[in-house]
């Protein structure tokens, strides 16, 4: 009989090494050890526009009037007017630019000429002028309006209203040309009125412009933050998508459900534990495969690492081959207990919280027998103590192949790392869960807690 166990106690550091198991079969062992578990540090956020990726593939520079709506809009107004999005309200556009009568202003910005009323061509008739705080640009004398403007002296890019105001914190709408409106680009403009190029926050979410056009990227795209990560900006509003979403494949893409890293916004793949209720505990979540090559959740047959496994057909949740076996699972306790007493340790109690963490714990093992979840997470993530923000000491137990509860306890307690968790008197408490696979082999876990 093959049988294998290993034990972990939470801990600062960890160490390793290999030891003799009752059963004579030589088995793996880590154990690590603290008072309290550490909590989990965020990934880092998206990186900044001077991040951008150079080698994405550029378009076209395109000039001429434009519409300024929302991103997103497939169809932009004829009418050359144009729309501020307010950073407060991204939903609704308004009409503060174009509402103003730059001709007529209430407070002149100390002109040169005091008796000045407008915004007046610079000497030589091409570059900037300002008036009332606003930014002109005339070519020959003629004011800039509807139009894009590149300025070689800040060699940076501009976009000037129809009142002929320089737009600031403002996206347009940029079409091929006046007789062409079906086609065109997205642009961002900054506070300075200099044209967004990379990764930019806005509207409470991260956007991406090319970083030689300028053009607001919508579909997969690659960035290089993060150490290089493939995400989704939305096909409508330009958004990078975040948590579990839907790709209809509207748009030429493969259809199905993916999940986008909640703080980074990458593709994530293979093996991802979903809740479906926050208050709902464990019984409200689900393991699922997204396809490590698509990103697709799996649904149905599917080989993993060399074996079959089977996906809900509708939800994509693993269906685990066996069942759990509570009886067998509690029969453990008293003989845990009786080790206990025999160096004067109190007896642990039963806890039915970190039964069923210890109980999913055991089917996981089916996947992967580590004291690392298949999704690369702490097996302790899953502890009571962690689901409800309190932090103690905590410590598991695992092993695989053992026929009967006093086997077990008595491989656990032949080896000096499990024993130490098993009469550590910091634990209070006791999960111990069974779980037997469809060919009879049964993997246990104890999960301990203070």
């Amino acid at each position: 009989m093959s049988v294998r166990f290993l034990s972990l106690r939470a801990s600062l550091a960890v160490t390793c090494g290999l030891m003799l198991c009752a059963t004579g079969v030589l088995a793996p062992v880590s154990a690590f050890a603290a008072d309290e578990s550490v909590p989990a540090i965020d990934a880092p956020a998206p990186a900044d526009a001077e991040d951008a990726a150079d080698d994405l593939p550029a378009g076209d520079d395109s000039t001429g009037d434009a519409d300024a709506e929302l991103p997103g809009s497939e169809e932009p107004s004829a009418d050359g007017g144009s729309d501020t999005a307010d950073p407060e309200n991204p939903a609704a556009p308004g009409d503060a630019d174009d509402s103003e009568d730059p001709d007529t202003p209430e407070t002149p910005d100390n002109p040169d000429n005091p008796d000045q009323t407008g915004p007046e061509a610079p000497a030589g008739g091409t570059g900037w002028s300002v008036w009332a705080g606003e930014r002109y640009w005339y070519d020959d004398g003629v004011m800039a309006r509807d139009k894009q403007v590149y300025d070689p002296g800040t060699d940076a890019w501009y976009w000037f209203d129809a009142d002929g105001t320089m737009a600031r914190d403002k996206d347009v709408y940029i079409p091929v040309s006046n007789e062409d409106r079906s086609r065109g680009k997205w642009v961002r403009y900054d506070a300075d009125g200099h044209m967004v190029k990379g990764e930019d926050f806005r509207y409470g979410g991260w956007y991406y412009f090319d970083p030689v056009t300028g053009e607001m990227l919508k579909g997969f795209t690659y960035v290089p933050s993060n150490g290089g990560k493939w995400v989704f900006y939305d096909y409508t509003t330009g958004q990078m998508a975040h948590g579990e979403r839907y790709i209809d494949g509207s748009h030429g893409d493969e259809p199905g459900w993916m999940y986008f890293d909640d703080v980074t916004g990458a593709v994530l793949y293979g093996w991802q534990f979903m809740t479906t209720d926050p208050d709902g505990g464990l019984a409200a979540t689900r393991w699922v495969y997204y396809h490590a090559s698509t990103g697709r959740m799996v649904k149905g047959w599917h080989t993993i690492d060399g074996v079959a496994r089977y996906f809900d057909e509708t939800t994509g949740a693993y269906v685990f081959s066996g069942a759990s076996s509570p009886s067998d699972a509690y029969a453990v306790l008293a003989y845990l207990n009786q080790a206990r007493a025999a160096v004067g340790a109190e007896p642990l109690v039963w806890d039915e919280g970190l039964a069923e963490a210890a109980e999913l714990r055991a089917a996981e093992l089916t996947i992967s027998f580590s004291h690392t979840r298949p999704d690369g997470t702490d097996c302790s993530v899953i502890f009571p103590e962690y689901w409800y923000g309190s932090y103690h000491s905590t410590g598991e137990n695992i092993a695989a192949g053992y026929r009967s509860a006093y086997d077990v306890n008595q491989g656990w307690t032949e080896s000096p790392g499990h024993y130490r968790n098993m009469i550590n008197t910091r634990y209070h408490r006791i999960g111990i869960g069974c779980f037997i696979d469809a060919s009879g082999y049964p993997y246990w876990v104890e999960a301990f807690s203070s």
